[in-house]
């Protein structure tokens, strides 16, 4: 599989593997699967998640901004209303939950992708609520550009794809900052492999 999927000039239409993901419930599989299928599996797919009915509100949340984020479903105003919602509700910044998987960390770092993906549909009550409780890594991406880079961490970048990793470093001046602290890291003898691709792929 890894072999077809790393064709990207391929699409992928794999009906068999699709069907058993679908009856299985293997839904991140499917998720990654997306961006190489064929027209029609991909139909297959958004069909499937349409259809689709969650355990409880909490899964629900989380698989909808994992959807809108690999551009299978739309980001809804209810869903995100009802996210905010529930953070307003627990009232707990993400620093303070200790308890894994950290819910709170979960929903704001995915409202966090979809802000810097222009796929909110609340901009400002998603601002908001991610500055309120969200933890810092997740405040420093959707405010990238005009974040102050003593308190950055280059161990933040490992959880960045490569998408927003691109885009981060195309602004010329956080591209200069961040590598910057990239061979800061290199220096003191703190700079993991992952880092060192990130550093030579996007920031060198």
């Amino acid at each position: 599989m890894n072999k077809i999927l790393l064709d990207v000039n391929k699409a992928y239409d794999n009906t068999v593997i699709i069907q058993k993901c679908i009856r299985r419930g293997f839904d991140n599989l499917l998720m990654y699967l997306f961006d190489f299928s064929t027209k029609d599996t991909k139909k297959k797919i958004v069909n499937y998640f349409k259809d689709k009915r969650y355990d409880n509100e909490l899964v629900e949340y989380e698989a909808k901004l994992d959807l809108a984020k690999y551009n299978i479903l739309d980001f809804d105003i209810e869903t995100e209303n009802n996210i905010i919602k529930y953070l307003e509700t627990e009232n707990r910044q993400a620093s303070a939950v200790h308890i894994r998987p950290n819910k709170i960390v979960i929903l704001t770092h995915g409202l966090a992708i979809l802000y810097i993906q222009n796929k909110i549909c609340n901009y400002k009550s998603v601002l908001k609520i991610i500055d309120k409780y969200a933890s810092p890594k997740d405040k420093w991406l959707i405010k990238f550009k005009d974040f102050d880079y003593k308190d950055f961490l280059v161990s933040w970048l490992t959880e960045c794809d490569r998408a927003i990793l691109k885009n981060i470093s195309m602004n010329n001046k956080v591209r200069h900052e961040i590598s910057n602290k990239l061979i800061q890291a290199y220096k003191e003898n703190r700079l993991s492999p992952d880092l060192e691709w990130i550093y030579f792929n996007y920031f060198s």
